[in-house]
This record gives structure tokens, C-alpha cells and sequence, in this order.
């Protein structure tokens, strides 16, 4: 090899191992492909043609929350679910897009079917979540400051209890398959369950405060979890044996999520910031500054967009606008 070349390979070599982002949003601007209102949830319809967000309104006479239905292109409201006195947390679409589900701090969750607007169901649990399959439903608490979690099969109207956590229950995720699914709690436990035995897998301390959100990665192997401390944490989802920490933010970790060929992780934080990171190496591809903090992020089912909604407002990016300035181009080195 000659000093050319050496110089050239070393060079590479220095990239890789330091590991350094290549952009930030000092470095490089990207603009949003649309903006939408500030919320506390956002989620893509399966064609990616629809966004979800939430909103409340709350006074000393009482209140009402919000589901609202967006067309993704035209930014325009399609329909919007409301419910009387109610602060709305969360919202999802089910994976056939045909329902969509709001879950409430204070009056339980219901499922609203999108063509008729008729509500499908309605719980007494404050998280809740699809599987993958559509088949089911999980919940993450019974009523608000309870530990319990447990499964609703939508077609048989059963419901399965579990109880393990010794600190309230704030964040669960099924796994792709929907044989499996994890739960976080208050206290920074982190459990796997068996959905068909009802047994807990295994129990791990995942963070130092509040397990904020989880996420399977899209072949299950990995379990991403999200916590107070600031830190993003990939585990394996069969022996709980920790894969990459990641010291991501200087404040408590909203949300995260994976993208859908299990290449990449988004995290949200309430240090006002969404950050994207390379998910085998941790390392980091970009940061997306908001005017507040950061509620929920999340990645197209499709992989084309990813969201990131903040109490400023929700921006809709283009992947392969994101993907441009994240790329690694070797072969101009050589």
C-alpha cells in the first residue's frame, strides 16, 4: 500500500471510529414538508396519506379533547372526534387505517371507526395501543394511577389481566409478530411478557426515573426504550441483555421510535429537540430543533416521512430530503 493510499485509509478509518455527526441543524437546513399544529400524539395512516393529532381544551367549567384527522397533502382536516371533558394523550390508527383510537388522562379510551364516526368501543384504561395484527388491544392501566396492564381481544371481547409492576405503568409496545409485548414503568422497570402464557419473561431496571416509550425494532430482536434520565437504550428483546446506550438528550426522553427497515432510530426529548441516529452505531445523523418541547415522534409506516410534534408544532419531513444530507459518500474519499 502506498502513502497515498495509507493516508486515504486512514482518513476513513478516523470517520468511522469517531463516530461524529456528519449534520446538525447548525450545519445543514432542512425545511419541514408541511406544518401542522402543535399536539401531544401524532401517527401516520398505513398509506401514509393521513396524520392523526390531538388537542384539549380545559377550563374550570369543564372541557373537551380532541382527535383530529388530517389529510397529510392538503393539510386539511378530514373529520375530528371529540369528547367532553376529557385531556386527550394519545392517538393511533389501527393497521388497517379504518379505526383510529384516543386515549384520555381522565376518562378512559375509545376506539371511533373513521368512515361512520361511530365509536367501535370505549375503555377504562389510560394507554392503549394495537397489535400488529389488528387483533387485540393492550393497555397500559385499568384506571390512572394503577399498575396493572392487560390484553382486550377485539373479536372474542375478552380481556387479559396481568400484574407485575410495582410503580404505575407508562409506556408499552407489542412485538411485530404479536406473541410478545414490553412495558415500562414510573419507577424504570422494564418487563417483557409471553401474550400467549401470560408469563413475564424477564424484569430489567431499563432507567434511572420514568420509562417514557418503547418500541420494537421491525424484526423484534431489539426492544428501544426511551427514558427520564435522557438516555436511549436498545435492549435484546429475547435476553434483555443491553445492545447500545445512547446518552441522546439533556433532558428527559418523550418518545422514540424505529424506522421501518431497522436501520435508523428517532428519539423526542424535552430538551426542545428530535434527534435521528444510526441504530447499530448510536450515531448521530441529525437533530431537529423545535421553539418547545418535543411530545412524540415518529416514522412512516412506509418509511417516506417522519413526524416530529413539539408544543410549538408538528413537522412532517421528507426521508429522502433527511437521507441526502445523512448520506456517506466513501467512494469521494478514495
Amino acid at each position: 500500500m502506498d502513502i497515498m493510499y495509507k493516508q486515504r485509509f486512514f482518513l476513513l478509518a478516523f470517520l468511522l471510529i469517531n463516530a461524529l455527526p456528519l449534520f446538525s441543524s447548525e450545519t445543514a437546513n432542512l425545511e419541514p414538508e408541511a406544518i401542522f399544529p402543535p399536539t401531544k400524539n401524532v401517527d401516520f395512516s398505513p398509506d401514509e396519506t393521513q396524520l392523526l393529532t390531538t388537542d384539549s381544551t380545559w377550563t374550570k367549567s369543564g372541557g373537551w379533547g380532541r382527535v383530529i384527522l388530517w389529510d397529510r397533502i392538503s393539510e386539511q382536516v378530514i373529520k375530528i372526534f371529540t369528547s367532553n371533558d376529557v385531556v386527550v394523550s394519545d392517538a393511533e390508527f389501527s393497521p388497517d387505517g379504518k379505526w383510529v383510537l384516543g386515549a384520555t388522562l381522565n376518562a378512559g379510551s375509545y376506539v371511533y371507526d373513521i368512515e361512520s364516526e361511530s365509536k367501535v368501543c370505549g375503555f377504562g384504561f389510560n394507554t392503549l395501543t394495537f397489535s400488529h395484527d389488528g387483533q387485540k388491544l393492550l393497555s397500559g392501566t385499568i384506571s390512572y394511577m394503577e399498575k396493572n396492564i392487560g390484553i382486550y381481544d377485539i373479536k372474542a371481547k375478552t380481556y387479559q389481566l396481568f400484574i407485575k409492576h410495582e410503580q404505575f405503568v407508562s409506556a408499552i409496545a407489542f412485538s411485530p409478530d404479536s406473541t410478545m409485548f414490553c412495558s415500562g414503568d414510573w419507577g424504570g422497570a422494564l418487563i417483557v411478557w409471553n401474550v400467549n402464557s401470560g408469563d413475564a419473561i424477564y424484569a430489567l431496571n431499563a432507567h434511572a426515573g420514568y420509562v417514557n416509550s418503547l418500541a420494537y425494532s421491525p424484526d423484534g430482536t431489539k426492544i428501544l426504550s426511551g427514558g427520564a434520565d435522557g438516555a436511549a437504550r436498545i435492549w435484546d428483546a429475547k435476553t434483555g441483555a443491553m445492545q447500545q446506550e445512547i446518552l441522546s438528550h439533556e433532558d428527559s426522553i418523550t418518545s422514540v421510535d424505529y424506522s421501518p427497515d431497522g436501520s435508523m432510530i428517532l428519539t423526542g426529548s424535552l430538551d426542545m429537540t428530535a434527534r435521528l441516529w444510526e441504530a447499530e452505531s448510536g450515531r448521530l445523523l441529525y437533530a431537529f430543533h423545535h421553539a418547545g418541547k418535543v411530545n412524540s415522534v415518529c416514522f412512516s409506516p412506509l418509511g417516506h416521512y417522519l413526524a416530529t410534534a413539539g408544543e410549538d408544532q408538528t413537522n412532517i419531513w421528507n426521508m429522502s430530503e433527511v437521507k441526502k444530507l445523512t448520506s456517506i459518500h466513501i467512494w469521494n474519499i478514495f
